[in-house]
């Protein structure tokens, strides 16, 4: 295999799977949709059956645990941030025109996969996801 041909399936490799990771993650058009019907549904007769919500309010805890979980709140903001840079350079990689712009992007979306910070968003990220 010559050097050429490898760069190319590496590059096509690391798109395969940066695409399958970001597009698993989001829902379809038709799921929204569907969603939110049901909430109209449920809201509907909520209302019907003269259900009122109590406001859940947080009673004056224990700060620790706010501490913590204002924390897992910045891990999550902070992931979503990186995520979000990488699904929008994807976006422009597949709407590039020319190979120079999407060299440009590919290479944005590579620093950005394996920078430090994403590395390190993403491994407390799925830390937390496994807490549940």
């Amino acid at each position: 295999m010559k050097k050429s041909e490898l760069k190319a399936y590496i590059k096509e490799e690391i798109l395969d799977t940066l695409k399958g990771k970001l597009s698993e993650e989001i829902p379809s058009k038709e799921e929204v949709e569907a969603l939110n019907k049901e909430l109209e549904k449920t809201v509907k007769l909520k209302d019907e059956a003269g259900i009122q919500e109590e406001e859940d309010e947080a009673p004056a805890g224990d700060a620790e645990i706010e501490k913590k979980a204002s924390k897992q709140d910045l891990i999550i903001k902070n992931y979503d941030k990186l995520r979000k840079e990488l699904k929008s350079h994807l976006k422009d990689y597949q709407n590039a025109k020319d190979e120079a712009e999407k060299e440009k992007h590919l290479q944005q979306m590579k620093k950005i996969s394996q920078s430090a910070e994403y590395l390190d968003a993403k491994a407390k990220y799925d830390k937390l996801k496994q807490i549940k």
